[in-house]
Parts: C-alpha cells; structure tokens; sequence
C-alpha cells in the first residue's frame, strides 16, 4: 500500500512543480502525521529534493505540510531512535531555520546523536551550525564522540565558508590528533586556496606536516 501511494503522490507532484502550480494543489498533499500518506508524501518530497530544479520549493513544501514542526517536536522525546531519527530528517529537510533547534544536540552525551546532529547541521549549512561544530572539536574528537572521518565529511559539506572558522579556531587546536584531522580537511579545499591552508601550520609534529 506504502508503494502505490508514493506512485500517487509522485504521479501528482511532479506534473504539479513543473507547471509552478503547486500553490494551488498543496492540499492534495496533506496528511495526518506518522501516516501511512504522511510517510509517502515524505519519501516523494525527498526524491524531488535531490535534485536542484525544485529544491527551494521542495524545502518550502516541508514546512508547509508540517514535516518540519514535527520533527522538530521530536527532538524533545527520550528514546534515542527517535530522536536520531528526527535529527536525520530535519537535516535532510534542509530548512535553515531548523538549525537553531538542532545546536542543543550537540551537547547531548549520546555519541549516534552527537554524529547524527553533525551530519546534519552540515547538511543545513548555517553559519551558526558550522561554528557550533568547529567550537566543540576538542571534545567531539578528542573524547572520540565523532569519527575522524564523519567530521571531516561534515566540515567540507560547508564547503570554502568553513576555512577562515577552522583558522580562527587553530589556536585552540592545539592537540596533534585534532589539528591533523582540520588540515586534513583543508587539504580537500580548492587549489587556489591551499596557501591560506599553510597559515593553519606552525606544528612541528610529523603527522601534520606530512599532510601538508
């Protein structure tokens, strides 16, 4: 039945974004929350999302129907699956404005929830989200609650905006582990801007060095 629903819905969102007329169809869309239609419509928003043509009205689309408002209600439940859960799709969602309601995540004591919340906030890609994550390095890597590797994933989904934050930041960096992993992120940055990587050096250690 889940399957010959988001045919339904995909049947009748697709023709709708492309002929800008989605406005007037939105009711088509909507359901009781945890539905079985709530959790096709889902699915077939998600799909338009990967792509760009329709993302911004795809995003709006979330708020609109209540996806946004409910997971972000659940934040507040005590069962990590949940929890986790909503993280994943707020993120997923890529509504700003949900970033703001995901920064407290980040002094969870969980570590699924501390990477969940990493990968999401990097996903949304706010300012505020990127220097949250970057302020708490010495702890979610040097207390090993986030992967090396998950956290340089999340640090480069920010793209060319996190290198003057991981600068800013190199001073507080110095442990030898957490520094190597930030200019390993740096190294991933664009040619043109690898000069600007060197300014985050002056570490005599030889793991760092070998990276650069």
């Amino acid at each position: 039945q889940l399957d010959q629903l988001r045919q339904f819905y995909q049947g009748r969102l697709v023709p709708a974004l492309e002929s800008g007329g989605i406005a007037g169809q939105i009711g088509v869309f909507c359901a009781a929350p945890a539905s079985l239609a709530w959790r096709a419509v889902e699915d077939v928003l998600f799909a338009a999302l990967s792509g760009a043509t329709y993302a911004d009205t795809v995003r709006t689309l979330f708020q609109r129907l209540g996806y946004v408002a409910f997971y972000e209600a659940r934040l507040a439940d005590k069962n990590i699956l949940i929890k986790a859960s909503a993280i994943d799709k707020l993120g997923r969602m890529q509504c700003p404005s949900s970033a703001l309601k995901l920064l407290p995540m980040l002094d969870h004591r969980d570590p699924e929830i501390l990477s969940v919340t990493v990968r999401a906030l990097s996903r949304l890609g706010s300012k505020e989200g990127m220097t949250a994550i970057i302020g708490r390095l010495p702890v979610l890597l040097g207390r090993s609650l986030v992967t090396r590797k998950a956290m340089e994933t999340a640090l480069l989904n920010f793209g060319e905006a996190v290198l003057p934050a991981l600068l800013e930041y190199r001073a507080e960096l110095a442990d030898p582990w957490i520094m190597s992993c930030v200019l390993e992120t740096l190294s991933h940055l664009p040619p043109d801007m690898r000069s600007a990587r060197l300014a985050a050096t002056g570490h005599t250690n030889p793991e760092i060095g070998s990276q650069l």
